[in-house]
């Protein structure tokens, strides 16, 4: 059985660290315990800002985070403390006599961590500012990271905390290229190849040990309008969509690994359909395999497909099977299921709503508030 990703060393003060030991890995659930940091390949560390109002919303800590830089393919992530002079980044500030109750949406079950790549002084900010604002979208998850190039202030949590984003270095994508005319007829596309972004993204994902106390992880696009309560249900076959050729019984798939496409194209290798970066679903123990196979995720030859490709590839590539529901999503990119006005009642998400007045007249529409 594969061994679970090494543990990150989250320095405290005032507290142990929480960290990952003692992992049951078919059901994906981790003890918390302060633990030694391991021995291995050692990385230079960085430090990473965390869009952590809502992570850690109520706690009475001050958390620093040192993770491992990006290891090459096949390398164990191991994560140093850092010395005494290192730069280090705020998690969360909470004074020590505060007293916050944790929100309500950190409670609901199954439990979802959500996250989304922002640009940063973009309209994809001030998206991400409004939901947050609001509470709605991306920000109504049990936890949430959005990961940008730098580090902006995005608002406050429910605890009227400072909510930042995860400041990463991350990799300039290149366009994609397509010359039918020309005969071209691999690698044909006019997207941004986005792959090595989101490599580094989960890498740092995986190492922060966040994940694993959550029963789903979701990546969705920064203008997806996106309902976690529907996605419950969806994940959960109680979507309560009668048109069952479209959507299919996740409770049928036999496992606890899975992931959902969501749209009704098909292409050499994937018959159940296309998964859609603009929501993207898997289970805990779906990320726990590819956490402990990124080898051969890595060695792909991904050079020509953009990220919601790539992660496809990697399910089918190390064995995680796909449920295909065409009614979790409503996307303009899908040809026979797009967004519409979003008040079929059934979606979970509806893309694209690129700026704030429409992102928020479909969420109204969808919710009736």
């Amino acid at each position: 059985m594969p061994s679970p990703p090494e543990p990150a060393y989250l320095a405290a003060a005032g507290v142990d660290g929480l960290l990952a030991e003692g992992c049951d890995q078919e059901e994906g659930s981790c003890r918390e315990a302060s633990v030694p940091v391991t021995s291995g390949k050692w990385q230079r560390p960085t430090t990473r800002a965390l869009a952590a109002g809502s992570l850690l919303a109520g706690a009475a800590l001050a958390l620093v985070a040192v993770l491992a830089r990006h290891p090459a393919a096949g390398d164990r992530v191991v994560v140093a403390p850092a010395p005494a002079a290192q730069s280090t980044v705020l998690l969360a500030e909470e004074a020590a006599t505060d007293k916050c109750t944790p929100p309500a949406r950190t409670q609901i079950k199954p439990s979802l961590f959500c996250f989304a790549h922002m640009m940063p002084n973009s309209t994809e900010e001030g998206l991400m500012k409004a939901q947050l604002d609001k509470r709605v979208g991306l920000f109504s998850c049990n936890a949430y990271a959005v990961i940008s190039e730098q580090k902006r202030w995005l608002g406050k949590d429910e605890c009227d905390k400072d909510v930042f984003t995860w400041k990463e270095e991350l990799p300039t994508p290149t366009k994609g290229h397509c010359d039918l005319a020309a005969g071209q007829t691999t690698g044909c596309t006019n997207s941004f190849l986005n792959t090595p972004v989101f490599m580094f993204i989960w890498d740092s994902l995986i190492s922060s040990n966040l994940l694993w106390d959550h029963d789903w992880v979701v990546k969705m696009d920064a203008d997806t309008v996106f309902l976690p309560e529907r996605l419950r249900k969806h994940v959960t076959g109680k979507s309560g969509d009668p048109d069952h050729g479209l959507v299919q019984d996740p409770n049928v798939v036999p496992g606890k690994e899975k992931y959902f496409t969501t749209c009704w194209y098909t292409v050499a290798g994937h018959p159940d359909g296309l998964l859609y970066g603009s929501l993207e679903v898997f289970s805990k123990q779906a990320m726990w395999k590819f956490a402990n196979q990124t080898k051969t995720c890595k060695n792909l030859a991904w050079q020509n497909w953009g990220e919601d490709l790539w992660i496809q590839n990697c399910m089918g590539a190390i064995g995680v099977p796909a449920v295909h529901d065409y009614h979790l999503i409503g996307d303009d990119n899908c040809q026979g299921l797009e967004s519409g006005p979003c008040t079929d009642g059934i979606k979970a998400a509806y893309h694209p709503r690129k700026d704030i007045q429409s992102w928020f007249q479909c969420h109204g529409a969808a919710t009736g508030r």
